[in-house]
């Protein structure tokens, strides 16, 4: 009896045993389930995310539309008889273009590049024509645009499959050589110089897309006539001949010999020069500035004050003075600035002017005035500064906006482009840059200044 107690009690220690290990392996596979279906779970958010911002990576860069750039031509032949070639460059697509900045690289052992042109087939952004052209590494950048508000105005017309961009012409170089030369017309990733890629519309900036695109170049003959491009005029530059000085000469007559008459010594004649006296003397001169930028009637909210370049000259155009200076605004959209010049000479000067937006003004009269904004030009007048408190009113002439920083003296196609490629824009970056009327965005207000100062397009000089 004790023996048949013993044995079914270690049968029962055993099936407790059993349902035990079975409660640890049925926990473990609990375990390694939960551990499965949270691996997948993750997978599947991560995968989800990934697509989200890779969308939304697309989405930043214009949806990622590509423009494309082809040249005209596979291949060029130059020779002694056809020692010039053209090449033009297209664009394709249906996307509307406001600019766009190009590079190119060709063989500068075997070519010489001559000119850019933009014959009317090539005028589709005809408006602002800008190249920057590096010889010795045979690099090539090229920006145009069409400034219009217009966005129907805009290449590629309706049903056109592409548009000239620009045409380049070609010529051989000459060489000791009688074989062949080759070399390939490449549109490369740049830089060249400070130009970038950029191709831009109304939809905001797109991608160019180049890939694959070359020509072959061929070289034969030794001796390429010297091409002589004809110089381009200047439409903004009037030459003026210099007038030839007017020389007066007195003739004393030869006297009649007269043997009766004892010869006196006839004296030289005395010169005597009328001379405008300059003004001598230096003085201390303090200033009060008042001047308006274009596009700007009120006090700014984007802008509490701004440095502006001043330079006071001499009537002959010798520099007395430079620095610059900070000028706050006014609720009238003037802006002002005191500043003080110590002993100068006590002369006649003109004033020059530069904002950190704008074009130079050169201004040589106290209180100007133009009837257009950006038509006054220094004439005759010129400003006298007496000792003591002075005041220049210059607020009824505007200082026109648009040559952007970082800037080089005029209004060009990367100005204007920079502007269209980032209307809505409230990036503190980008409005430092392109914000003309200080009101906090980049928008069509700016885009309307900056052409309406493309008339004018340069700084005016001393």
């Amino acid at each position: 009896m004790v023996v048949l107690i013993s044995k079914t009690l270690r049968f029962g220690e055993r099936i407790l045993t059993n349902m035990s290990n079975m409660n640890h392996i049925r926990n473990s596979i609990k375990s390694k389930i939960k551990l499965i279906i949270v691996g997948v779970i993750g997978f599947f958010i991560a995968v989800g995310m990934l697509g989200y911002f890779y969308q939304n990576s697309q989405k930043s860069r214009a949806d990622a539309i590509a423009i494309d750039f082809k040249f005209s031509q596979t291949s060029l032949t130059f020779t002694p008889e056809e020692p010039t070639q053209k090449l033009d460059i297209n664009i394709f697509g249906t996307k509307k273009i406001s600019g766009a900045t190009v590079l190119v690289s060709y063989p500068k052992d075997i070519l010489k590049l001559e000119s850019i042109e933009k014959p009317e087939i090539c005028n589709s952004l005809r408006e602002t024509f800008k190249a920057v052209v590096d010889e010795p590494t045979g690099t090539i950048a090229i920006t145009k645009i069409l400034p219009s508000g217009n966005d129907a105005d805009l290449p590629p017309a309706a049903g056109q499959p592409y548009f000239c961009f620009a045409q380049l012409i070609f010529s051989g170089v000459s060489s000791t050589s009688t074989e062949a030369r080759t070399g390939k017309i490449v549109f490369i990733d740049g830089p060249v110089s400070t130009s970038q890629w950029e191709v831009v519309g109304p939809e905001g900036e797109y991608a160019p897309n180049y890939t694959g695109q070359e020509v072959a170049v061929t070289v034969t003959g030794q001796n390429f006539p010297t091409v002589t491009p004809s110089p381009t005029s200047n439409p903004n530059i009037t030459n003026t001949p210099t007038p030839s000085p007017t020389i007066v000469a007195t003739l004393t007559p030869t006297p009649t010999s007269n043997p009766n008459i004892t010869n006196t010594p006839t004296p030289s004649p005395t010169i005597v020069a009328t001379l405008t006296p300059i003004p001598t003397g230096f003085i201390d001169a303090k200033v009060n500035y008042r001047i308006k930028f274009q596009g700007i009637t009120g006090k700014p909210k984007n802008a509490n004050s701004v440095d502006v370049k001043l330079g006071i000259y001499r009537a002959d155009g010798e520099q007395i003075d430079s620095r610059t200076v900070t000028f706050t605004p006014q609720t009238d959209g003037a802006w002002v600035a005191d500043t003080e010049y110590k002993n100068i000479p006590n002369t006649d000067y003109f004033v020059t002017i530069k904002g950190p937006k704008h074009l130079q003004k050169k201004i040589c009269e106290i209180n100007p005035i133009e009837t257009v904004s950006g038509t006054y030009r220094c004439k005759d007048e010129k400003i006298n500064l007496k000792a003591g408190n002075n005041t220049l009113d210059f607020t009824d002439i505007y200082m026109l906006a648009g040559d952007l920083p970082l800037q080089n003296g005029i209004v060009d196609a990367v100005d204007i482009i920079y502007i269209r490629s980032n209307f809505g824009s409230q990036i503190a970056e980008v409005t430092a840059r392109g914000d003309l009327n200080y009101d906090g965005i980049v928008d069509s207000q700016d885009y309307g200044i900056i052409i309406s100062a493309l008339s004018f397009k340069y700084d005016e000089v001393e």
